[in-house]
């Protein structure tokens, strides 16, 4: 019988067992894994999938999918097995039965199933209890073949089984007093989205023809060396250049230690790219890890690091390398057939799916989809971050209502997934600290890469001699003022940035200076594609060209948000920061006097008004203003207050006691939080309760499925669409005319074009009626393609200042300005 066309259910079975056994035996779950493989088709052997297939085969009217149920069946005779009371079942082991057979339920679905629905429905139990003739479950088992159904039992009666679930339990529970009934069920939680990776992975890797192999452990000690090579060449132009080597070096050394949570807290400009790198390879070669994984808040500096690191590691490593942000491709519909999903899935690529090159640059948007949103791509990569070293880079700028979603879940990743986790940044946020200890953070004893970072703060920052100015008085001036003030800077003769909260105010600002003809005016904000920030970033107001300004008395001013503050490597004389939390002067700091190439660089805190910067619903940049203002007058040309450790952690501690509700993800429309429904689910309980649902059935209650669809790193939608001009505008013909692919060489044409076309993509964050209002006035447009892709019209966009549309721009979607 066929699995899908050309593909027998053996074989199929045989590439998901042992697929699925080695994407899991990087935690010690192999045996499990390969269970769950085994199972997870087991209703294809059904006289109803037969005929499906048949129907398929003779382009008759195909079923749906969905409607020949072959996910059940398997999930049913593995709870039968386990619990019909012939053998003893201990009681940690209900735990793995129910996860198991929830993986076998799960695999079409995007991510795992509810157990509990919201409205206190046990739908776990409604699956396994489904009716036999529903599931196929008796017709199935009837025309399994002998051979195959002696395997079946061989996985099942395996002793090493159960002593697989045991230690790993005992590792998962981390001791039982340590940890509380909620943080165990939420890991729990974890564990079932890993194992169902490791599935989805293997059964797509099979039905694409690629089945999941072994694969050697990455050259490490070749980048390494490589790398040190790259070190070597590099020439010292003054102390900040000692400093950055003498931190390398440090780095170096202090990848010997044992495999856990660390941070690097340095000064911006400390040179934490090449020194994380430097440590990461060298962790990674001695504890034989799998991957190195950067995970970046803005596309602009992937674009940056991603080249540092190629020049680093050499050409001969490029194809190791991948970077990874928003996809072209819409997601696919949930409701194509199953033949059809698999072609769209075979359709996009590959490395993209799974993450399995050595080196992986993403931004935070994806790898907190990875560990939380629905999707099957999102759901199969996750397997990949077991046993890897993982950088946060600019870790302050994720989220806050995903802080303890994510601190708990990198306790998991490190103390059960084999990770070693780098939390970078000049503003290190106490997550270590948080009030609720359920879910906070726990570090290592000795978690600081540079033990005493602080005293390299004082050294770059006495070196670089910055002085910070507030104007008070700023809070009353108009656009145009702000617009003077700036010009003013930079008529000085000094190169001059100005870093605002929103996207309209920074717009606005670049407008309101006209043409200056001594003064090189530019703008950026996540409006504006890749390929238009990249040029201006590094051809613009790269060091180089800051440095040629200045030489022919043409110096730069260049109004942004806030993607150029964190990790971007310019060096202004200026600095002008829009008041938000105490972290982002600290931040936007960092680019000024970057080099300490001047006798005095200058920081500038303003106070614009409501009506020219909005952030009554950017609840946290709004409380960390308000924060600010308490801290200021101390720091009124005191620079060192302003970097000192103290002053930044105490402004952290009101910061998150002032979010305390948000840090939980609460769901606007219900009474419930997402740490919540991904943990003990005690809402959903008392609803189930209610309405006297039995749910002593089982030991999870997670509401998975409707967490999954809730999260949403960015509010609202995040539509990627095609800016059809200049370059993009060729790459959209280029699609049109390969509008229905069929050959191997087409579809490698166009995975090839909309590669290229990334760097002229933007991620709108609007809502599904705004999207519709844009396509319904013919402002962006869905591609007449067999791969669904949306362009957006020339007539908004400008290269300088991005995309626009009459109506007033959702900025609270985005805080953080974080790109997909």
């Amino acid at each position: 019988m066929l699995a899908r066309p050309g593909q027998t259910i053996e074989q199929h079975t045989h590439e998901c067992t042992v697929g699925a056994s080695l994407n899991a035996s990087r935690i010690g779950l192999a045996r499990t894994a390969a269970l769950i493989g085994a199972f997870h088709d087991f209703g294809k052997w059904s006289d109803a999938f037969y005929d499906y297939m048949e129907a398929i085969a003779s382009g008759k009217n195909r079923t749906r999918k969905g409607s020949v149920d072959h996910s059940t069946a398997g999930a049913q005779h593995l709870w039968r097995y386990f619990t019909d009371g012939r053998q003893a079942i201990e009681p940690f082991e209900r735990y793995w039965v129910q996860i198991i057979a929830l993986c076998c339920l799960s695999h079409h679905e995007g991510c795992l199933i509810d157990n509990l629905k919201t409205e206190g429905t046990n739908h776990f139990k409604a699956r396994i209890t489904k009716d036999v003739r529903q599931s196929y479950y008796e017709e199935a088992w009837k025309n399994i073949p002998a051979e195959e159904k002696a395997r079946m039992q061989e996985l099942l009666s395996d002793p090493a089984l159960r002593e697989e679930w045991r230690s790993f339990d005992a590792l998962l529970r981390k001791g039982e007093k340590k940890l509380s009934s909620r943080e165990i069920k939420y890991r729990y939680g974890l564990l079932s989205r890993f194992l169902l990776s490791c599935l989805v992975d293997a059964d797509h890797s099979s039905a694409g023809g690629e089945p999941i192999e072994a694969v050697p452990t990455p050259p490490w000690d070749k980048m390494l060396a490589n790398l040190d090579r790259y070190l070597a060449r590099l020439a010292s132009r003054g102390m900040i250049d000692d400093l950055r080597a003498e931190i390398s070096q440090r780095s170096f050394t202090a990848a010997d230690r044992p495999q856990g949570k660390f941070l690097m807290t340095l000064p911006t400009g400390a040179g934490k790219t090449l020194a994380s790198l430097r440590f990461a390879l060298t962790h990674a070669l001695k504890h034989q890890l799998d991957r190195l994984i950067y995970v970046i808040p803005y596309t602009s500096i992937i674009d940056q690091n991603a080249a540092t690191i190629r020049e680093a590691l050499g050409n001969e490593f490029a194809d190791l390398i991948l970077v990874h942000h928003a996809n072209v491709l819409v997601d696919p519909k949930n409701d194509l057939s199953e033949e059809e999903l698999y072609q769209e899935e075979k359709r996009r690529y590959k490395a993209e799916c799974t993450w399995k090159s050595p080196v992986i640059l993403t931004t935070a948007v994806q790898f907190l989809q990875t560990l939380f949103s629905k999707g099957s791509s999102y759901v199969r990569r996750m397997n990949s971050l077991a046993s890897s070293v993982i950088i946060f880079d600019e870790v302050q700028a994720l989220p806050l209502k995903s802080t303890y979603l994510l601190t708990s879940a990198l306790n998991f990743m490190e103390e059960v997934m084999g990770c070693s986790l780098v939390l970078c940044t000049a503003t290190q946020p106490i997550w270590s600290q948080l009030e609720d200890e359920n879910w906070h953070l726990r570090l290592n004893p000795d978690p600081h890469i540079i033990p005493d970072y602080q005293r390299y703060f004082e050294l770059f920052y006495s070196n670089r001699r910055i002085a910070v100015n507030i104007i008070e008085e700023s809070e009353k001036w108009k656009l145009q003022q702000f617009a003077d003030f700036a010009l003013k800077q930079a008529q000085s003769g000094r190169n001059t940035l100005m870093v605002v909260n929103t996207k309209t105010f920074a717009r606005n600002l670049y407008e309101a200076c006209g043409d200056v003809p001594d003064v090189q005016i530019y703008h950026l904000s996540t409006n504006m594609i890749p390929q238009d920030r990249s040029n201006i970033i590094t051809n613009r107001i790269d060091k180089q060209s800051l440095k040629t300004a200045k030489r022919i008395k043409k110096p730069v001013l260049c109004f942004s948000t806030q993607l150029i503050e964190a990790g971007v490597d310019v060096d202004f004389d200026v600095v002008i920061r829009s008041a938000a939390g105490l972290d982002s002067p600290v931040q936007a700091g960092g680019r000024c006097n970057r080099d300490a190439q001047l006798d005095k660089g200058e920081i500038f805190v303003v106070f614009p008004s409501e009506k020219l910067e909005n952030i009554n619903k950017l609840e946290e940049i709004n409380i960390g203003k308000t924060l600010l203002k308490t801290i200021l007058p101390d720091v009124q040309g005191n620079t060192n207050l302003l970097m000192e450790e103290n002053a930044l952690n105490s402004f952290y501690q009101y910061y998150y006691s002032e979010n305390k509700s948000r840090l939980y993800y609460p769901l606007k429309t219900n009474s419930y939080t997402m740490m919540d429904l991904l943990s003990t689910n005690s809402t959903i309980k008392m609803e189930a309760q209610r309405i006297q649902t039995d749910y002593s059935f089982m030991l999870l209650h997670q509401s998975f499925q409707e967490a999954a669809k809730n999260y949403q790193v960015l509010e609202g939608l995040s539509t990627p669409v095609i800016v059809s001009k200049g370059k993009g505008a060729e790459i959209t013909e280029h699609l049109r005319a390969l509008a229905h692919p069929h050959s191997k060489e087409e579809w490698e044409a166009v995975r090839k074009l909309l590669k290229e076309a990334m760097e002229y993509t933007l991620s709108l964050n609007y809502t599904e009626k705004d999207i519709n209002a844009m396509l319904a006035s013919g402002i962006i447009a869905l591609l007449p393609t067999d791969y669904p892709v949306y362009i957006l019209s020339k007539h908004h966009y400008d290269e300088k200042t991005g995309f626009s549309w009459s109506k007033s721009e959702p900025y609270a979607k985005n805080p953080n300005g974080l790109t997909v």
